[in-house]
């Protein structure tokens, strides 16, 4: 009889029971509240582009949109903390010229390149209208209504 209490109870899975810890979602945030990366921003910035880069090459426009995305943010971030950085050598005159020039180097959000974009071609568009209304003719440089305009002429030239 005891045998058989002893293989009953040794089938017996034993319950973990959950432990009096904090949950989890907690652990990525550091003290300003903002999430931690796995190695630098910048290190994070490039491998969102890479995967963006890897999924539209594979035709999957809507997972490179959302790395885009990530990427986007990654880039404000690291904005961010070159504008903090300019600001503590401002002070110092010799740094100002660096400092414009590392500007002048950050790289454009896609948002802001795309309405530089817009505008540039806008520019064009109506330079290329103006142009064209200068020389009377279409872009295509075929002049479309000289060969009407000079048998009007002629007409009227023997009419008189």
């Amino acid at each position: 009889m005891n045998l058989k209490l002893i293989e009953k109870n040794k089938f017996r899975k034993k319950r973990l029971r959950p432990s009096s810890r904090k949950p989890s979602t907690f652990k990525h945030l550091n003290a300003s509240g903002s999430p931690k990366t796995r190695g630098s921003i910048a290190r994070a910035l490039e491998r969102y582009i890479s995967m963006a880069q890897d999924a539209h090459s594979n035709g999957d426009r809507i997972v490179a949109e959302n790395f885009f995305q990530y990427a986007e943010h990654y880039q404000r971030l690291l904005n961010e903390d070159k504008s903090k950085d300019n600001q503590s050598t401002n002070d110092n005159p010799k740094n100002k010229n660096k400092n414009h020039n590392e500007i002048a180097d950050i790289k454009l959000s896609r948002t802001q390149r795309a309405i530089n974009a817009k505008d540039e071609r806008y520019k064009n568009v109506t330079t290329e209208d103006s142009l064209e209304k200068k020389k009377g003719f279409t872009s295509d440089g075929i002049e479309a209504l000289k060969p009407f305009q000079s048998a009007v002429s002629e007409e009227e030239s023997h009419s008189s």
